[in-house]
């Protein structure tokens, strides 16, 4: 299943991308934003290699599917062993459906970002991150977001979110629902520093030319919905 489609003549396809990176400015540190052409989470995988635990994984969950309520859920500390665990039992979830992101965080200080356009932004130290993707056949080169293009939700993953926001007490999988968001004032409830850092990530991922000449243009295929504005959800076919 894709997360992410381009329209193709008149056929809408998985959007396509190269094995590439490029560093680029923010308006805090810079980062490497970087694109892939195949499982994306087996390159977050890689980055996180590089990284000391434990981790925290934050999932934002922008366009639920379900009852679940619209937010960011935080797991407690994960050691690589469990993040691996974590990231495999979830993977065709966050590889096929665009209604959340994934954000991995260390004390290195280091954050992996892989998000609904299929890209991944990695901040801290980026010359390691460089390295790793150099040594994996990735070239140098700034990764284009496909115009036009659509966001893809699955209900087939309902379940999956179901579960995901609602660990048990006591599993170390377990997400706390740790901010709401609100996106028409841009106001958090709370802002440790890693949702400071996630706010701050948005505005610099604010849509380009491209992206933004599709918002609010909603298409519904044959099978699956799919929109163009990214925090809109088309009700199922």
């Amino acid at each position: 299943m894709n997360k992410l489609e381009q329209l193709v003549d008149t056929e809408w396809s998985r959007a396509s991308y190269l094995d590439q990176f490029a560093e680029e400015p923010t308006t805090g540190p810079p980062r490497l934003v970087i694109s892939c052409s195949r499982s994306p989470l087996a390159t977050v995988k890689r980055l996180a290699a590089v990284l000391d635990g434990p981790f925290l994984l934050l999932w934002i969950l922008h366009t639920p599917g379900t009852a679940v309520a619209r937010g960011r859920y935080q797991s407690p500390p994960l050691s690589k062993e469990d993040l691996d665990a974590l990231l495999t039992e979830f993977g065709a979830f966050f590889e096929g459906d665009a209604r959340g992101d994934v954000w991995l965080h260390t004390n290195t200080p280091a954050t992996v970002v892989y998000e609904c356009h299929d890209l991944i932004y990695a901040y801290g130290p980026l010359d390691q991150f460089a390295q790793t993707l150099t040594d994996a056949g990735f070239s140098k080169g700034r990764p284009s977001i496909p115009a036009p293009h659509a966001h893809v939700y699955h209900h087939e993953f309902d379940p999956a979110e179901t579960n995901l926001a609602a660990r048990s007490t006591g599993d170390i999988h377990r997400f706390n629902r740790v901010t709401t968001i609100d996106r028409a004032n841009g106001r958090n409830d709370r802002q440790p520093s890693f949702l400071a850092l996630s706010h701050m990530h948005a505005v610099d991922h604010a849509p380009d030319a491209l992206h933004a000449a599709g918002r609010s243009t909603s298409i519904t295929g044959n099978v699956n919905p799919r929109i163009l504005s990214t925090f809109a959800r088309v009700p199922g076919s």
